[in-house]
């Protein structure tokens, strides 16, 4: 009976050991559960107070922190933005005479691909021609530039778009 026991305390005496790994993410150093990027180092069981060179980096070793997720800068959204405004601008025909304060909106649902999965027209120029021609622009754009990293790509998924002639 004494060795099932001491065979059974052997097997589970790590089970409840927590690996911690190291990761530098934007050049702030993180500790976590689980792997927390490519470059994740896994920290030694046996770390104590003394092995490192303050109390804090201890007691982060030793509990649990959720990864740090970090916003998608403004600057790569406002760029894919703009190269997507671009590209629809590029194939849009306005009918001659369309006077300059004219808008026309719409909210597009997007594929990870980049093509349109739902079209629909939030506010009209009052001008059909108009309407239909950036309609027309917006289909005939496909595939639209997206992030290829899913974290930027739901930034993408529904966009709402105006366009004025003289834009």
């Amino acid at each position: 009976m004494k060795a099932i026991a001491l065979i059974l305390l052997v097997c589970f005496s790590n089970s409840a050991i927590a690996e911690i790994y190291k990761c530098v993410q934007s050049g702030e150093t993180v500790y976590s559960n689980f792997p927390c990027g490519k470059n994740a180092q896994l920290v030694p069981d046996h770390i104590t107070p003394q092995d490192v060179s303050s109390q804090k980096i201890y007691q982060e070793t030793h509990s649990v922190q959720p990864p740090k997720t970090e916003a998608p800068p403004t600057a790569v959204v406002s760029d894919f933005q703009a190269r997507i405004r671009s590209k629809i601008r590029g194939n849009i025909v306005p009918p001659p005479d369309l006077p300059e304060n004219t808008r026309v909106e719409f909210v597009i649902t997007l594929t990870p691909k980049g093509y349109v999965k739902k079209l629909r027209l939030v506010k009209s120029s009052s001008h059909e021609m108009y309407d239909k021609s950036v309609k027309s622009a917006i289909l005939k754009s496909q595939p639209l530039p997206i992030p290829t990293d899913p974290a930027l790509f739901n930034r993408f998924r529904e966009l709402d778009l105006m366009f004025k002639p003289n834009e």
